[in-house]
């Protein structure tokens, strides 16, 4: 399976393109140089090459929609890809479509090649590199409940942003995550308030990017609870040093400070929800906020469900409560079967045109469509750590974990190489990029017969 996306970033807000580079310098510039046209179209000259010269191994040419969002285009791959190895429970639809490819004969698939773009792995790498494997990806919320006071009442209540504040120091850029991964980063921040005003917000909430190459959802919900539960401990110490401080310098009397903060997940205050208003007073609160699924921003969403369970209860103490959010990314193990093997044969020491070396690296860095081509043995027998803890798990988002499973191939990602992907100086080598990995993947497929 040869296979590529072919939807690009588009600029951000007051991001103007402005390419720096000439005709000369050895680059092809502009936005989707690198993410991803480049790779869609070495993999269309290819296929029109072997369509006139066909290999010894029939190759299946994938693009995908939407792998910059959710990946919504390869999650409805799957399903053909799945009928084309026989699988008697595919969809109809995909059953017949695979049929009328194969005459009705079940393929054996051997792997996946993506092309996917690559780049340096730091800074004056002089390397050029295919990734086996990829990392997985998880949306991690933390949502933080306050206590509203007036901002010259500050220690009449307690302020969710201050607290969800420090747990985003604590989280962002932390290295007990992600292993040999780029560790997590900040994608969103926000809070409850809709406009100025002098008040505290009740709330606020955050979610982060975390990739993993091992770790299955249960232990970083894990490591998270373990890191909020010492924050919090020492943001309620520091604010009681702050208050007396304060106190002081007043001339006030000091009262200990009455907050007392725990640490729940989703599936907790679920049941604690349950247990206070009953099943269905549950479901028709959550019914309220969840938006319908065209079109929602599930992450939004799930945060409000949290909110609204929250409200079920008396308990107003602040509280920090942690879920997954869509989407999610598995990650995928090097392959040590044949496919890896014939990868690994025709690597091994390549160069480039100007000498380089061309290595071959563990764990492609970067959220890639592989990852829905195998769930690893650990991912899927603790898949409930995730389902458990995602807000609105099957209504607003789900995954078609037994598709997934009938898929199951190995993958290696050898794409384009450049810079600056999704930024104003996007570009792609054009040597590397046009000439030396088109022939490395013809070299591959050959290998494979």
């Amino acid at each position: 399976v040869l296979m590529g996306h072919f939807d690009t970033v588009p600029e951000s807000s007051g991001q103007r393109l402005h390419p720096p580079g000439g005709d000369d310098d050895g680059f092809l510039y502009g936005r989707g140089s690198l993410d991803m046209k480049s790779g869609i179209a070495v993999a269309m000259k290819l296929m029109e090459r072997w369509r006139n010269s066909p290999p010894d191994v029939s190759v299946l040419f994938v693009a995908t929609c939407d792998e910059e969002v959710e990946s919504s285009g390869v999650l409805r791959a799957i399903g053909l890809i799945s009928a084309l190895k026989g699988n008697p429970a595919a969809d109809p639809s995909d059953a017949h479509a695979a049929a009328a490819l194969t005459g009705g004969t079940p393929c054996e698939l051997l792997g996946v090649i993506n092309v996917d773009y690559t780049t340096e792995r730091y800074a004056g790498d002089p390397e050029r590199h295919v990734w086996e494997g990829t990392v997985g990806k998880m949306l991690a919320g933390v949502y933080v409940r306050g206590f509203q006071t007036h901002a010259g009442e500050y220690f009449s209540g307690f302020h969710a942003m201050g607290l969800l504040s420090r747990l985003i120091v604590g989280i962002d850029g932390s290295n007990d995550f992600s292993g040999t991964a780029p560790p997590p980063v900040t994608l969103k921040v926000t809070d409850a308030k809709d406009g100025y005003n002098v008040m505290t917000s009740p709330s606020g909430w955050a979610y982060f990017n975390i990739f993993t190459t091992s770790n299955p959802p249960s232990q970083i919900l894990q490591t998270l609870r373990e890191k909020s539960d010492r924050i919090v401990s020492e943001y309620v110490a520091a604010l009681d040093t702050s208050h007396r401080e304060h106190c002081a310098a007043a001339d006030i009397p000091h009262r200990p400070l009455r907050w007392k903060v725990a640490t729940r997940t989703w599936s907790e205050i679920l049941l604690m929800a349950v247990a206070k208003a009953g099943a269905s007073t549950v479901q028709a609160a959550l019914t309220a906020v969840r938006p319908p699924s065209h079109g929602a921003d599930a992450r939004e969403a799930g945060f409000a469900m949290i909110g609204a369970l929250l409200d079920l209860l008396d308990d107003t103490d602040p509280v920090v409560v942690l879920a997954f959010l869509p989407p999610f990314y598995p990650y995928i193990a090097p392959d040590r079967g044949p496919f890896g093997a014939a990868v690994r044969s025709v690597v091994d020491g390549r160069r480039t045109h100007d000498g380089r070396a061309v290595t071959l690296r563990q764990f492609y860095p970067y959220i890639s469509d592989m990852s829905y081509l195998r769930l690893e043995p650990e991912i899927r027998k603790s898949f409930s750590g995730l389902t458990d803890e995602m807000p609105g798990w099957g209504e607003l988002y789900s995954l078609d974990v037994d598709a997934i499973g009938q898929v199951d191939l190995p993958v290696v990602n050898a794409g384009p190489w450049g810079f600056g992907a999704h930024q104003v100086e996007e570009r792609v080598e054009r040597e590397y990029s046009f000439t030396t990995l088109p022939a490395l993947i013809l070299d591959i497929v050959a290998a494979l017969r």
